[in-house]
């Protein structure tokens, strides 16, 4: 098995795996350290997220500055177990699906633009050789003309056979 990525450990610590991946990933752990370090590494950062969040103060909240020290003095145990618990047991509607705005999508629009221009310029530069090129054909053009138009017309050889019909 290949090293476990961060998806998979978060994965692992919120419960979401099934009972035979989460056996797998527990042999590999039993033998692979440099996951295991990681995932004590995660379970750390986990926790004091945990921490940080019981720690802060919303505006307008009336808890009295002791508060806090408590809360970075005894963290709370993770309620992820229970979360899941609530929601697997709503049987409301589906919440609605709020999706952020794209940051990017104004560089898109850049970005196609800019494409646009190249293909303009590349255009503009065709379009001008072609009109070039008519321009200095229409002067050969025209000096064919004038020479034909000097040039006596050959007549038939004086030994041809015409045939009457």
């Amino acid at each position: 098995m290949s090293h476990l990525d961060e998806g998979t450990l978060h994965a692992l610590l919120d419960g979401e795996l099934e009972v035979t991946e989460v056996k797998e990933i527990q042999a590999h752990l039993g033998s692979c350290t440099s996951c295991g370090s990681r995932l004590r590494e995660v379970k750390e950062f986990l926790g004091e997220s945990d921490r940080l969040v019981a720690a802060v103060q919303f505006p307008g909240s009336h808890s009295h500055p002791g508060a806090a020290a408590q809360a970075t003095a005894a963290p709370p145990a993770p309620r992820r177990r229970e979360i899941n618990r609530e929601l697997s047991s709503y049987d409301g509607p589906p919440p609605p699906l709020l999706l952020p705005d794209n940051p990017d999508a104004g560089q898109f629009h850049w970005r196609w633009l800019g494409g646009l221009r190249w293909v303009a310029l590349v255009a503009l530069a065709v379009g001008a050789g072609y009109i070039a090129n008519e321009f200095r054909r229409g002067d050969d053009t025209q000096s064919a003309l004038e020479t034909r138009e000097l040039a006596p017309i050959a007549s038939a050889p004086q030994d041809a056979v015409v045939s009457p019909e």
